[in-house]
């Protein structure tokens, strides 16, 4: 796949994707052009960094079980946030917090899917993960996503062919479930990148979360402001990932950003519904 990138004025119909890329062109040269300065940092920082274990438990949820209706099935699904690293169980990581908090919400059952793997870039995800769920199995698909395509400093086209065709690979195994992805974290939040590591990578993430907010776009995918911050106590110990209390911040956004989302909003509706032609039916019956 290429991209004719010549003036605006020679193509009034230009590909929106196009124009994002040539957008971020001026971020997407400074920060190729920072990288051999950067490269001997990025090696000390992983060799000298703490390296942190994902929490184990099931990957499969009822959250909220208490409450009436059917459940709502959710897949949380991406990267090292998704498995939780950094927190002390899964309890305490994203994904088990935002269900708990959706359900809350939503109030009924969450069937909650798991689906975290540390170091995934787009791409492993498109080839070796989303293929091996149950088709068609999920109300909600909820996306972590692209911090390691950033890190791994991969091309604009490499990101997306794979964000472009993992958008793909999702719509087409869970084509009645309502996709979203949560934007890519500027790099800049995190306490252990030096300088100029950090201002490399926060080029490096604002170009390819540019993209990937443009393909989500022409795709259908729900996304969401890319405003997400922590304090210095809601990351861990490899100052890198977020401890139990900043998941807990980052579900409670997450949370509320879905309920603004129709697809989420219909699914309240339409349990309550439920629930009160129940109760009506339970009366005549009486």
């Amino acid at each position: 796949m290429t991209f004719d990138l010549s003036s605006p004025s020679d193509h009034p119909r230009e590909n929106a994707l196009a124009r994002v890329i040539r957008s971020n062109r001026l971020k997407g040269w400074i920060s190729w052009a920072l990288l051999p300065f950067c490269f001997w940092q990025g090696l000390q920082v992983r060799s000298t960094g703490i390296s942190l274990l994902p929490p184990t438990g099931p990957v499969d949820w009822l959250i909220g079980e208490e409450r009436k209706g059917s459940p709502y099935r959710v897949l949380i699904i991406g990267d090292s946030s998704v498995a939780s690293i950094g927190a002390a169980d899964l309890e305490e990581g994203l994904a088990v917090q935002m269900a708990t908090r959706l359900s809350e919400r939503l109030n009924r059952p969450i069937a909650l899917r798991i689906s975290g793997n540390s170091s995934a870039t787009s791409a492993h995800l498109r080839d070796h993960v989303v293929k091996n769920l149950p088709r068609d199995a999920f109300d909600l698909v909820f996306l972590v996503i692209g911090m390691n395509d950033a890190k791994n400093f991969h091309s604009a086209q490499r990101f997306i062919d794979g964000f472009g065709g993992l958008i793909y690979a999702l719509k087409s195994r869970f084509p009645s479930a309502t996709i979203a992805h949560w934007p890519i974290s500027p790099m800049s939040i995190f306490p252990i990148l030096p300088q100029p590591l950090k201002f490399c990578l926060r080029l490096r993430s604002d170009v390819l979360d540019a993209y990937a907010g443009c393909l989500s776009a022409g795709r259908g995918v729900e996304r969401f402001e890319r405003r997400m911050t922590f304090p210095q106590s809601g990351f861990a110990s490899d100052g890198f990932h977020v401890n139990a209390y900043g998941y807990a911040l980052w579900a409670e956004e997450a949370v509320k950003a879905l309920m603004s989302k129709d697809g989420v909003r219909r699914a309240r509706r339409k349990n309550k519904h439920k629930r009160m032609k129940s109760e009506a039916t339970k009366t005549t019956d009486r």
